[in-house]
């Protein structure tokens, strides 16, 4: 009875044992990406400065919330998954790699650029050039 009992208490730990990962309910990494990126976008949007900071729709809580809402995550969930990600740094690196990939791309269709080939500069408009013009 007694190598049964040292049977069943070794089969499980074995049974219990992890990769050493927290077995936590996180949001699928592509959403989070996709989160992320909003809420990105939605500091550089408050930054500017150009809303009525009396409107509480762009209070900062309220606009956080519209974004998470609108991609059907609860704030616990989130908080979740970056409590997750606190524990695992290397891979929220990935996950930035990720974010800052698609801000790029994102960038370069609002300019119209792509990301090797920048603007040209043209000397007249330059504004270091119109000081040197004008004297």
């Amino acid at each position: 009875m007694r190598w049964f009992i040292t049977f069943c208490v070794i089969i499980f730990f074995i049974g219990c044992k992890s990769d050493g990962k927290k077995n936590v309910d996180k949001i699928p990494d592509e959403k989070f990406i996709e989160v992320i990126i909003d809420l990105h976008l939605g500091d550089a949007l408050l930054e500017t400065g150009k809303f009525d900071p009396q409107d509480k729709k762009y209070h900062p809580d309220n606009f956080y919330a519209a974004i998470l809402k609108k991609h059907n995550v609860t704030r616990e969930e989130f908080d979740k998954t970056l409590d997750y990600f606190a524990d695992y740094p290397g891979e929220l690196m990935k996950i930035y790699d990720k974010v800052l990939e698609e801000l790029s791309k994102k960038q370069g269709k609002n300019t119209g650029q792509k990301k090797n080939n920048p603007a040209p500069v043209n000397p007249v408009n330059d504004s270091i050039k119109k000081v040197h013009l004008i004297k």
